[in-house]
């Protein structure tokens, strides 16, 4: 069950990269014009 828990938070911290890296991929896309699928 720990385990579970500790997944769990690596998920959370992967998932609040990913929104960071989204932001950071649709900034570039603005900045060099290019269309997000």
């Amino acid at each position: 069950m720990a385990t579970k828990r500790r997944t769990q938070t690596q998920w959370q911290q992967l998932i609040e990269q990913w929104k960071q890296t989204d932001e950071t991929i649709a900034n570039f896309c603005v900045q060099h014009g290019l269309n997000q699928a």
